[in-house]
């Protein structure tokens, strides 16, 4: 046995053989592309017994947190590999309104340079902030600043 701490569980004892599942998966997904190690983790989070917002973060990090076109590329290896849409897959596996969001963070095609106009920042600051005090995360202004601007 052996002592280990992750953010999800207290310190306590994991047995050996699942450390070397953990750490065969972790050699598995190093090794492939970028592409398919992105389409393997969101078909995970999908088919995950238990859709947390914690589980579904992944989906969120890759549609948000990647180049356009790497997340192109991530739709087309998902297509591939499971003979299904990312954006079916998130329709058949996510309730609303979480649903909703996710497939136009992923569906969507962001400009992915630096143009900032402050004016529209700031108007669309002040939607998504109401939109989330207010809880009403299916509004459709809501979503499309989120399914459509860029991280910078």
């Amino acid at each position: 046995m052996l002592l280990i701490q992750t953010r999800h569980q207290k310190v306590g004892e994991i047995p050996l053989l699942s450390i070397s599942t953990f750490l065969q998966e972790a050699v598995m997904l190093w090794t492939y592309e970028p592409s398919e190690k992105d389409a393997r983790l969101a078909n995970e989070a999908l088919k995950s017994r238990k859709k947390t917002t914690t589980q579904l973060q992944v989906i969120v990090e890759i549609a948000c947190g990647s180049s356009p076109n790497h997340l192109i590329a991530v739709r087309q290896t998902y297509c591939g590999l499971f003979n299904r849409s990312l954006e079916e897959d998130i329709a058949a596996n996510v309730s609303m309104p979480v649903q909703k969001i996710l497939i136009g963070v992923v569906g969507s095609y962001r400009y992915d340079k630096e143009l900032v106009d402050p004016d529209t920042t700031n108007a669309e600051a002040t939607i998504l902030r109401e939109a989330i005090q207010t809880k009403q995360l299916d509004n459709d202004n809501f979503l499309i600043i989120l399914s459509t601007r860029n991280v910078h």
